[in-house]
């Protein structure tokens, strides 16, 4: 270990680890400019003769702006709020569905919120992997969000209309409100990221 601090070699393997986060697309490229920033800071502090405990610690720093980096390169505002959203959206779906599913469901006997509740707990794990997907930039982040968005919205519309009235005004608000809005903001996001 005494060894690895009279060498750049700890640095490179946080940079490597923090280089998992970012898309498979751009990682090599990503990984090559951060190791290329820490060696050429290592061997100026070398050249200069201050190599020392402090500068250490300052090209630590440095690497903890390869983190920062990762964060704004992951994703742009938005994204991350529709990623957050969605994981908020897909825990109050799956509880309710998981609810429904299992109380009037399968102890009930009933077909109606039995099929509901499977419905929901399926448009709940649709909103996981679709935020997932956005998260990580998939090509297929689009049609996994048209589908999980256009499913909450029927699945919510359903639920509320009589005569089983399974889910409140609320619910529907939030279900089918927050689908048609993440159809809505992603569209908008993947347009105005085309033209900046």
């Amino acid at each position: 270990m005494r060894m690895e601090l009279q060498t750049p070699a700890i640095y490179l393997r946080l940079v490597r680890a923090i280089a998992l986060l970012v898309p498979k697309q751009f990682r090599w490229d990503w990984r090559r400019e951060w190791e290329a920033e820490v060696i050429s800071h290592w061997m100026l502090l070398e050249k200069w003769e201050r190599l020392n405990a402090k500068s250490k610690f300052d090209l630590l720093k440095r690497v903890q702006g390869a983190l920062r980096d990762v964060v704004w390169f992951q994703q742009r505002r938005t994204s991350l709020m529709l990623v957050m959203l969605n994981l908020l959206v897909a825990l109050s779906t799956g509880f309710g569905a998981l609810q429904e599913f299992i109380i009037s469901g399968v102890f009930g006997r009933q077909l109606q919120p039995f099929l509901v509740g499977l419905l929901g707990i399926i448009v709940s794990v649709l909103f996981v992997i679709s935020g997932i997907a956005m998260l990580r930039r998939r090509a297929t982040a689009r049609r996994l969000i048209i589908v999980t968005g256009t499913l909450s919205i029927l699945l919510h519309v359903y639920g509320a209309l009589p005569p089983h009235r399974n889910m409140g005004i609320l619910v529907l608000i939030v279900g089918a409100g927050y689908g048609l809005l993440m159809l809505v903001v992603f569209e908008w996001s993947q347009k105005r990221n085309l033209v900046s």
